[in-house]
């Protein structure tokens, strides 16, 4: 049996940081701006929100399930690669899909502090409740990569 380098162990424990510092800039930066922003409101009516009320949070729904799609689209025909290259490729799909996830979180962080119409940090928390739902785990990634025992060391 092969030893691993230590480049190769510890892959999980990477991945998880990462995952943490995406929640993270999220839910630091919509502290930030519910601490800065002075006048807020909820409002469903358009005309509160102007052009970007159906705009930002159709973007999160559009966002949310891009990053759905292109991981698993990424991840399409991982099962014919070596084990090594199964965990490369995971690790690229989740970065792509923590990028949409975050992206959407912080574009209607933004638009909060723009506007204060709470409507719009609701949808950067959904954002960041799809992140926190992706979070990577030892069992997850061996099951959606169909490793064998034995190839969860590299984890």
């Amino acid at each position: 049996m092969k030893t691993q380098g230590p480049a190769a162990r510890g892959k999980l424990k990477i991945l998880q940081v990462i995952h943490t510092s995406f929640c993270a800039a999220v839910l630091l930066f919509a502290i930030v701006a519910l601490s800065a922003q002075r006048q807020t409101y909820f409002s469903i009516n358009m005309a509160e929100g102007g052009q970007f009320f159906l705009v930002f949070p159709v973007l999160v729904l559009v966002t949310l399930f891009a990053g759905m799609r292109l991981f698993t689209f990424m991840l399409k025909d991982v099962e014919l690669l070596p084990s090594a290259e199964r965990l490369t490729r995971y690790m690229g799909a989740f970065l792509v899909q923590m990028a949409l996830f975050e992206a959407a979180g912080l574009a209607n962080t933004v638009l909060f502090l723009k506007t204060g119409n709470y409507l719009f940090l609701a949808f950067a928390g959904v954002a960041l409740l799809a992140m926190l739902s992706v979070r990577p785990t030892r069992t997850r990634i061996a099951n959606l990569l169909k490793l064998q025992p034995t190839d969860t060391d590299l984890l």
